[in-house]
């Protein structure tokens, strides 16, 4: 019977502890940002990253929340871009790359 026991309690053990070592599911910066979340992609504007290729800073005027996230971009038309399609833009591996 304690053998029983001892199993079950090792079986569930991991189920009940394995949500405690889950990693964050974004990439994010220490604080809060200008929309309430945690600030992703250390504030790049991803829209800009993969239209032009450079890293360029965004800013707090122009963010969008998504996944928890918030994300700043240099233009209105940018975040617009982001909103219609945010996979498109989103870093790989959730920026943990």
């Amino acid at each position: 019977m304690k053998s029983v026991v001892l199993s079950a309690l090792v079986a569930v053990l991991p189920m009940i502890a394995a949500p405690a070592f889950a990693a964050d599911e974004i990439n994010v910066s220490n604080g809060i940002s200008a929309g309430g979340a945690p600030l992703a992609a250390h504030g790049v504007d991803l829209v800009a990253l993969v239209t032009e290729g450079n890293p360029v800073e965004g800013f707090a005027t122009h963010s969008a929340t998504y996944g928890g996230a918030s994300y700043y971009f240099t233009s209105a038309e940018n975040r617009e871009a982001f909103e219609a399609n945010p996979e498109a833009y989103l870093p790989q591996h959730s920026g943990f790359c």
